[in-house]
């Protein structure tokens, strides 16, 4: 599509059952990144599933110093 001479950006916004996503750059070592994607593909899910149950169990943990 063009508008005066333009191409026309189209913004993609997600569905409404699906959460809205975002991207996050880590730098890491290929050894960890190897790590990862091994740790990921063993388990049976993305890298960025996996990086959700991390962060998961990460709030649990902090919220169990906090207490």
């Amino acid at each position: 599509m063009k508008q005066d001479g333009k191409a026309a950006s189209i913004e993609r916004q997600p569905k409404p059952s699906q959460p809205r996503r975002a991207m996050v750059g880590i730098r890491m070592t290929h050894d960890r990144e190897t790590e990862v994607k091994v740790e990921a593909a063993g388990r049976g899910v993305s890298v960025a599933t996996l990086f959700d149950e991390i962060w998961q169990a990460y709030v649990r943990g902090k919220a169990r110093l906090t207490q």
